[in-house]
């Protein structure tokens, strides 16, 4: 919200999405709300960063990388299957 990259919030996002990502590996489906904030997640952080200097820019799009990996890996998604 343009105050600054928090690492701490986002490495509290990247421990609940390993979280889930476990829980849910072996489930056909995950819940419809969980589908929902992760469908979200990268546009929403994509739609932001704009807010931001140059400074935090880059360590905005590694963390978008980052949490992209995990929402695959909530979703059973093997990236290499993408290409």
């Amino acid at each position: 919200m343009g105050e600054g990259f928090s690492v701490d919030a986002y490495r509290e996002l990247c421990d609940r999405l390993g979280e889930c990502a476990v829980a849910w590996r072996e489930v056909e489906c995950i819940p419809r709300l969980a589908a929902n904030i992760l469908a979200d997640i990268l546009p929403a952080m994509e739609s932001v960063i704009t807010l931001y200097g140059d400074a935090e820019k880059p360590k905005i799009r590694e963390a978008m990388y980052s949490i992209q990996e995990l929402i695959w890996e909530c979703v059973a998604i093997d990236p290499g299957e993408l290409e």
